[in-house]
């Protein structure tokens, strides 16, 4: 099953991630300067402002997060947040912050991004590359869920 998933995702260009767009951002373990921090978000409103779609972080080569998103910025936004403060609405043992936060996840991210207009497909394709690309998020967020 896994072979068919990976070929009905290569026969839609949505792997190899090659061929998606992509931008690099740097999470650091301090909260940034004003300066920074603008021109950080900056950076992310240039790629991805006002689309719909789906989006990957890769870290050294290793994909850690796959996700979906109406609005890619105010998602985007939202983790680079979480990378330095915890955010009202993170679930209950803030997870998202603590994976956003950890060393592992700290430094240069490389965000994958490809515009998907349709909610349920977006859905679907997410749930596909989840499986096959089996983003560390997956393994973290069980790890805390458990507890």
């Amino acid at each position: 099953m896994e072979e068919e998933i990976k070929r009905f995702l290569r026969d839609n260009n949505f792997l190899p991630l090659t061929k998606w767009k992509a931008f690099e951002i740097i999470h650091k373990g301090v909260p940034p300067k004003n300066q920074r921090k603008k021109n950080d978000l900056n950076n992310i409103k240039n790629h991805v402002l006002k689309k719909s779609g789906l989006y990957i972080y890769e870290k050294n080569r290793k994909i850690i997060y796959v996700g979906k998103a109406k609005s890619l910025f105010d998602r985007i936004k939202n983790h680079y947040v979480l990378a330095y403060q915890e955010l009202p609405g993170d679930t209950k043992d803030k997870i998202w912050h603590k994976f956003f936060f950890s060393k592992k996840n700290l430094g240069k991210l490389k965000i994958y991004w490809k515009e998907q207009k349709e909610e349920k497909v977006r859905q679907i394709i997410e749930k596909m590359l989840d499986y096959v690309l089996e983003p560390t998020f997956n393994s973290f967020f069980k790890k805390h869920e458990n507890r």
